[in-house]
């Protein structure tokens, strides 16, 4: 799939990514969590200035590859959510060419709240401030809502004091770019085994 960029992030336009494994699950202590889908995506280009005229990008990062690991709506709590992330974590500490330290893991967190609407919050680099970000995001919505004020479907920022911030809306399905889709194909166990016989020499 090539996602359309329309900013500086990605020199090229667009982002690939490749849907890589399905049906997945994780236990936990309210029960199996299921992860539908398992992606490989290329890494953007971190925005690092920006005023009037112009917005600097640093391309060091750009095309590293990253694992996204979508989770079901099965997450019913905000402690459930942070034992979720954190029992992810340890099993991608635990594979040995996943790299590992502060940043390297990064949660988004879609919550959905009864005459709400759906938010994609980002930036996420502690796991023990899942639960405040959760609550304060709730909280903002139901506010909202006693007001009677428009909710938009968006994507938010997580702030080191625990509120959020609007980045952008929420993509749908009258999406100015829409992203071109491939179906996918099926890996046998034969290419498996030709790709593990026909591996590169690994450089320590």
């Amino acid at each position: 799939m090539r996602k359309i960029v329309v900013d500086g992030s990605n020199v090229a336009g667009f982002q690939r990514t490749a849907l890589i494994a399905r049906n997945g699950f994780v236990e936990s202590s309210s029960g199996k969590v299921k992860i539908p889908t398992i992606c490989l995506e290329e890494e953007a280009a971190q925005k690092i200035k920006e005023d009037n005229e112009s917005i600097t990008y640093r391309l060091d990062r750009l095309g590293i590859p990253l694992i996204e690991i979508a989770t079901d709506a099965g997450i019913k709590s905000t402690e459930h959510a942070k034992e979720v992330a954190a029992h992810i974590g340890m099993v991608l500490r635990s594979v040995d060419n996943v790299k590992r330290g502060l940043g390297t893991i990064r949660q988004d967190v879609n919550i959905s709240i009864e005459k709400g609407a759906r938010t994609e919050i980002k930036g996420f680099q502690d796991l023990r401030s899942i639960p405040k970000v959760i609550d304060f995001e709730v909280s903002r919505q139901l506010n909202l809502i006693k007001s009677n004020k428009k909710i938009s479907n968006e994507v938010r920022k997580a702030e080191p004091d625990f509120t959020t911030s609007f980045l952008r809306p929420l993509p749908g399905s009258a999406r100015l770019y829409p992203e071109t889709d491939v179906a996918p194909v099926k890996i046998t166990d034969e290419r498996i085994e030709n790709l593990r016989q026909n591996l590169p020499n690994r450089r320590v």
